[in-house]
């Protein structure tokens, strides 16, 4: 039961890393991409006439907003080099932010998990209990019970 016990806690502690490990990958590729795609964007558009990406801060608030989705519209690219590098972030964003979403959501089904199962552990052990003091109980009732009665008679042989 003991090496069941570490091999659980083992097991947990790997998968907190590995979600930890992932989730640094996830941010860090994040970063890098809108950053790729901010100066790619930059460059393709700060020269064009009606452009609307024009500075590198312009450029960043810009591939923020795509790669999470949110697109307000206010800044868009108007060359195609520039649309082609907001579909790159727009497919990428998608990858990176649903890694980063199913990790959170991996840790919190794990954290409720946790708590679920301590409670049916204490559930369970209260439960024992209960069922010990119930068949003391019974057993206590079963023996007064036998005790209040009259002596079985010895059975007669029957005659054929």
């Amino acid at each position: 039961m003991r090496l069941l016990s570490v091999m659980q806690f083992s097991h947990r502690l790997a998968g907190r890393r590995l979600r930890g490990r992932i989730l640094t990958y996830a941010f860090a590729s994040a970063t890098l991409l809108v950053y790729v795609a901010a100066l790619a964007a930059l460059d393709a558009e700060q020269n064009v006439p009606g452009a609307s990406i024009r500075n590198i801060g312009d450029a960043l608030w810009w591939a923020v907003v795509t790669i999470t989705g949110t697109g307000y519209g206010d800044l868009v690219p108007v060359t195609f080099v520039g649309k082609l590098v907001g579909v790159g972030l727009m497919v990428g964003g998608l990858a990176i932010v649903g890694v980063i979403a199913a990790s959170f959501a991996t840790w919190m089904i794990e954290q409720l998990g946790n708590r679920v199962a301590e409670q049916a552990e204490v559930a369970e052990t209260e439960t024992q209990s209960e069922v010990a003091v119930l068949t003391e109980q019974v057993r206590r009732l079963t023996d007064l019970i036998e005790s209040q009665l009259p002596a079985p008679e010895p059975e007669r042989p029957r005659s054929p």
